[in-house]
């Protein structure tokens, strides 16, 4: 991607973008299945994106009350905080592009299909939020990626067309939101291998990388 003049802001997934904690979602789900005596068919990392009431509706058998899904995302997100306190750092390489991307006058957010709790939990153990115009999370949406929702509306708090917003995911429901948003789409591989998100734009290994996709900092 060459540098482009439209591109006014990027946009930012949370779990496995800003911070690379697949390994604690997917401990904490096995946990929270095994507790519950839940078999779950396939690859975990499909569930990567969605929102908790898309899982769960997917792997209980019967239908789940609001608030029994209220207080089973709950159970799920403290295991997985109880697991990665003291492990949160951000990403490779991203404090230094957010820093540059700033000063370069870009608008950054955060958009993520977690619970505000966990929001709050990441950027409450590292020093990102400063650098954040606007953050999106699953309370402020009714409907989970691919959906692009979730980006409509991060682009619609930062003041900016979609069009020139540029999307950083690592999921494939992810990917697909950002695409149908209208948005470039930066895949990075800390989730999946570089064959499953072949949908992206650009897919990088990790943010010192990001400067080769086009971005003047």
């Amino acid at each position: 991607m060459n540098e482009d003049k439209n591109i006014k802001a990027v946009i930012f997934d949370m779990d496995g973008v800003i911070v690379d904690n697949h390994d604690y979602h997917h401990e904490a789900w096995m946990k929270f299945y095994q507790k519950y005596g839940l078999t779950v068919q396939g690859d975990i990392s499909r569930f990567f994106g969605r929102t908790n009431t898309d899982i769960l509706n997917s792997v209980f058998p019967d239908e789940l009350t609001q608030q029994q899904l209220y207080e089973y995302a709950g159970e799920k997100e403290k295991l997985y905080r109880d697991l990665y306190e003291g492990n949160i750092e951000p990403a490779e390489g991203l404090e230094l592009l957010l820093d540059k991307l700033s000063k370069s006058a870009y608008k950054l957010a955060i958009a993520t299909s977690a619970p505000s709790g966990n929001v709050d939990f990441v950027l409450g153990n590292t020093s990102l939020h400063m650098y954040f115009d606007a953050i999106v999370d699953s309370s402020m949406i009714t409907r989970g990626k691919p959906d692009p929702e979730i980006y409509l509306k991060a682009a619609q708090e930062l003041g900016v067309k979609p069009e020139h917003c540029v999307v950083v995911e690592d999921s494939v429901s992810g990917i697909r939101a950002g695409k149908a948003a209208g948005m470039m789409v930066v895949a990075i591989t800390s989730t999946n291998p570089k064959e499953n998100l072949t949908e992206a734009d650009i897919i990088i290994n990790h943010f010192n990388e990001f400067e080769l996709v086009g971005f003047k900092a």
